[in-house]
């Protein structure tokens, strides 16, 4: 329910909610596309509330010259039909009305504003103009019925039958000498008005009665006009005429100079020449993320209604297996989301499939004779966050009717209603149904948004979600439904990809937080368990900023964002950067024609795909440019590893010296920092890059040609090797060390805290291993992953950031960097609010990370206060993330066990969250403790109930 207050008359809040579309779309505030976009999705909730006086609003919208032509235009598809709708049901029962009503003033002021783009009324498009003639003619007919109302002209309605026979030829000749007395008493209408009603194609009516049947017509008439002329504002040449005359003409981009800041080393302590990197403004959040929230989410498919449809994976699969096998079945399963849209819940569309003691009612509509849909209503925050809309409709399938378990969704409810008691009210509550629109067509409620308590989800105990009269299959169905299924909006993009036939991704419903973090306009520290949404969160705020400058007007007022996505795996950045394009194609079919849809369903969809398993093979082989200066904006947003990120860099910093695209002070710097040797000019550059490549110290080089060389001592590789690069020379005490590492005081000693595994007893015989590993790292002449960060710091405190500098950096997995790691990064990030931090210290996977986010945060603190810092201070916020949507709370309860042993011996080892919960119950798991291989591979993959083999797979995990 709207949360209007009951006090005020219609007319006040009309007037109110006028008051505030005018200042809401003062052309003065809205600085492109993005501004306009966010004043829509508001727009929407000045208008759910019925109860307003439509007059007052539209009074006010016209007094402000285009304003009500641009709102047609751009509002949503859900703003516009309320607002049509509302203004046509405004109609005029008397002529005498019909001049001061809503109908002709809109009328009369839209049809002219239509005719602004043509310069000669020749121009004027023959409907639109067939349209002006109706509506000139219209008013001098209404105009004559008033003159015949105010005259004796017309018979009285009780008189108004002539009859028959002689009374009939009696009651015409007493009519006939009452006109006659009329034209004789000068009260006669004038003749050109009587000709209006004869132009019109009506006869001149002779009582009363005729001539509010024709009133009736003509006004019906009228409206039928209106609604076209209002369809004609959603013609795209329309809409970009009214764009261009009512807002004002962005102003010219001026260049932003960024510096890089000076950092004290021993080699160098000269200030930076500033480089411009891009086109923009650094004040406060940057500009795109502002309207993101209105870029990222997709309106229901066009010609759908204000329940918002949600498409569940198992729902789209459905579609696509119907599009494919009988297009017919198609079009009656979207015809029928598409009654559902419009809140159309007749008996067969809304019919309960659980019992009566239920807490979330799950609903079939009935198609044919053996096909439902079925689906629930879910409650869930609009884009602006501060109503929460109930118009949501989330489809889990198509089923046939021998397929509908009565006793599954039951469950199914069950588990819906641990999402809390006002959840479950808000979800039963049905608003009135509207006579005017049908019996059985309600319209969507909205409340106020819930407090954190109240969206909390309580997972059940394993002792209260035991369901034995499920068999295995509905448990796994029932997991996937609740915890693992994406609801997506039945957008138009989602149907032209079905039309298409293509293989894409869409934006799927996230939580309260998720989208918190998404919308969140400055920098931040996402911290959560795997499986809990930190990296799709990440791909949507990169999304939606790209969208953002792709449909916007930013485009023509700053460069395109440079966005990266960097992590440790080159598996990760791989599948993220796909899951990314099929994210952003799915936008692109959003406004394809049908002929178009159609083309491309039929063309052959063949990819080549390629299997690579190292980063070195990823950077040789890539089609990116091998250096970091030659990225162009084509190539983001970008998807990489760290190692192939400093690729990059370390190429670029030799090219400028090798080039002499710098002076010769700095290029005599980067000569001694990087210790450039000239390249041999009859080596092969694959050769020389090899040889390049072949000094660089990894884990695996360690592992196999210095571990064996060292004293015999009880410690793991693993963890020397992370003391050696993370700690001992990749901590920030180490960076500020002119040794480039700790002394051996320092670390053995209690003045470094950062060593989170090793024990102050084994610290001693860490460092004399250290000392070993140094001496052999010289003399092989390598270098390991802390000596090239160290490297690539000084490089960019000598030369600056080379090229264009990046706007947004989503460091993911962060954990499994090094601390120093953290210092680069946020060099090449020109956008104080563009950081974007996640990770988990309980799940590395990198040999070497010994760090936790707590220590990044105060080292990023640290750099921050220096006052040659790159620009102004920007505290990130820090987010957790405590759902986990991949596995049931089974499994969660399990792993939050282990988590708190290590705390609890620990303390300092992993970062210290709130706990985690599972969506779904299940089972605990099993311990093995018998190391028999034999028994073991028997248990893992024999089927005991069945007594079959089950195939290892993605289900063996859950």
């Amino acid at each position: 329910m709207s949360k209007q207050s009951k006090s005020k008359d219609p007319s006040s809040k009309g007037r109110a909610v006028g008051q505030a579309v005018v200042e809401l779309f003062d052309k003065m505030s809205l600085h492109g596309d993005a501004a306009v976009d966010i004043a829509v999705v508001k727009l929407d909730h000045l208008l759910a509330d019925p109860s307003i006086d439509i007059d007052e609003v539209v009074e006010l919208m016209t007094s402000v010259q285009h304003l009500l032509e641009f709102v047609l235009c751009v509002s949503s598809d859900y703003g516009f039909g309320i607002l049509s709708i509302a203004i046509l049901q405004r109609q005029p029962s008397t002529a005498e009305d019909y001049p001061s009503s809503l109908l002709y003033k809109l009328l009369a002021q839209l049809s002219r504003s239509l005719c602004l783009p043509y310069e000669r009324t020749s121009d004027t498009p023959p409907v639109l103009s067939a349209h002006r003639r109706s509506i000139e003619l219209a008013f001098s007919v209404l105009q004559a019925v008033t003159h015949l109302n105010a005259t004796d002209a017309l018979a009285e309605q009780m008189g108004d039958d002539p009859g028959s026979g002689r009374w009939a030829a009696k009651n015409e000749e007493k009519r006939h000498q009452k006109r006659k007395r009329s034209i004789h008493t000068g009260r006669a209408p004038p003749v050109d008005i009587v000709k209006s009603i004869i132009q019109y194609g009506a006869p001149v009516p002779t009582s009363k009665r005729q001539a509010a049947e024709l009133v009736t017509t003509v006004v019906a008439e009228q409206t039928s006009i209106l609604q076209e002329v209002f369809n004609m504002f959603r013609k795209e040449e329309t809409i970009a005429f009214f764009k261009t005359t009512y807002l004002p003409i962005p102003p010219a981009p001026t260049p932003l100079t960024v510096t890089i800041p000076t950092q004290r080393t021993r080699s160098a302590t000269t200030a930076l020449t500033p480089f411009v990197p891009m086109t923009g403004t650094q004040q406060g959040a940057f500009p795109l993320v502002q309207p993101i929230k209105a870029a990222l989410y997709f309106e229901n498919a066009d010609g759908f209604g204000a329940w918002r449809i949600q498409m569940s994976t198992r729902a789209d699969r459905d579609l696509r297996r119907w599009r494919n096998e009988d297009a017919k079945m198609f079009d009656i399963i979207v015809n029928k989301i598409k009654d559902l849209s419009h809140g159309n819940f007749t008996k067969d569309n809304h019919k309960k499939l659980t019992g009566v003691e239920v807490d979330i009612p799950i609903y079939e509509a009935k198609m044919t004779r053996d096909s439902r849909l079925v689906y629930h209503i879910h409650c869930d925050i609009d884009f602006e966050d501060n109503v929460e809309r109930q118009g949501l409709i989330r489809i889990f399938g198509v089923y046939t009717h021998a397929q509908i378990d009565g006793r599954f969704w039951d469950t199914m409810s069950r588990q819906l209603g641990y999402n809390g008691s006002e959840y479950r009210r808000r979800c039963i509550f049905r608003d009135r149904p509207s006579n005017q629109r049908g019996d059985y067509t309600v319209l969507p409620a909205s409340f106020e948004v819930r407090s954190d308590t109240e969206q909390e989800v309580v997972t059940p105990s394993s002792s209260t979600t035991d369901h034995p009269d499920l068999t295995r299959e509905d448990k796994e169905e029932l997991h996937s439904l609740i915890a693992l299924e994406k609801f997506v909006t039945f957008s138009q993009a989602f149907l032209n990809s079905i039309l298409a036939d293509q293989d894409v991704a869409h934006v799927f419903g996230v939580s309260h937080r998720e989208k918190e973090i998404i919308e969140h306009d400055s920098s931040c520290f996402v911290i959560g368990r795997s499986g809990t949404g930190k990296t799709t969160t990440m791909v949507f705020k990169i999304l939606g900023i790209e969208r953002t400058y792709d449909t916007g007007s930013f485009r023509y007022a700053m460069a395109k964002p440079r966005q990266l996505f960097v992590t440790q795996s080159q598996v990760l950045a791989k599948k993220v950067e796909e899951y990314y394009a099929k994210l952003h194609q799915s936008y692109a079919t959003a406004h394809l024609s049908p002929d178009e849809l159609l083309e491309i369903a039929s063309q052959s969809r063949t990819r080549r795909e390629r299997m690579v398993d190292e980063d070195e093979e990823i950077f040789y082989t890539s089609t990116l440019p091998r250096r970091f200066g030659a990225l162009e904006d084509t190539h983001f947003p970008l998807f990489l590893t760290y190692n192939h990120l400093c690729r990059l860099l370390e190429n670029e910093f030799r090219h400028l010296v090798e080039q002499e695209k710098i002076d010769a002070h700095r290029a005599s710097l980067l000569r001694d920092i990087m210790k450039l040797r000239p390249r041999p000019t009859r080596t092969r550059p694959a050769a020389y890059l090899q040889e390049e490549r072949d000094t660089f110290l990894d884990y695996d080089t360690f592992r196999e040609i210095y571990w064996s060389h060292f004293p015999e001592n009880p410690l793991n590789p693993d963890l020397v090797w992370g003391e050696f690069v993370a700690v001992i020379k990749g901590s920030a005490g180490a960076l500020k060390s002119d040794l480039g590492y700790l002394d051996k005081e320092t670390y053995v000693g209690h003045g470094h805290s950062r060593s989170q595994t090793v024990s102050p007893a084994q610290r001693e015989t860490v460092y004399a291993l250290f000392e070993v590993y140094t001496k052999r790292r010289k003399l092989h002449g390598h270098h390991d992953p802390a000596d090239r960060t160290r490297m690539l710091i000084r490089c960019l405190k000598a030369a600056g950031v080379p090229g264009k500098a990046l706007n947004f950096i989503y460091v993911d997995e962060a954990q499994d960097n090094f601390l120093i790691d953290s210092l680069v990064l946020k060099a090449l990030c020109s956008n104080p609010h563009g950081l974007f931090w996640a990770g988990d210290t309980a799940q590395t996977i990198a040999a070497g990370s010994s760090f936790r986010l707590g220590d990044l945060k105060a080292q990023l603190y640290d750099v921050e206060k220096n006052p040659l810092s790159i620009s102004k201070r920007a505290r990130p916020q820090t987010f957790y993330l405590t759902r986990n949507y991949r596995s049931h709370s089974g499994i969660v309860d399990c792993a939050h066990s282990i988590v708190e042993l290590i705390t609890n011996y620990w303390s300092t080892a992993i970062d210290d969250l709130p706990r985690e919960r599972g969506m779904s119950p299940g089972e605990k798991p099993i311990f093995f403790s018998d190391h028999d291989a034999a028994k073991l591979q028997q248990s893992l993959f024999r089927d005991v109930s069945g007594g079959g083999v089950i195939e290892f797979g993605a289900r063996q995990c859950e």
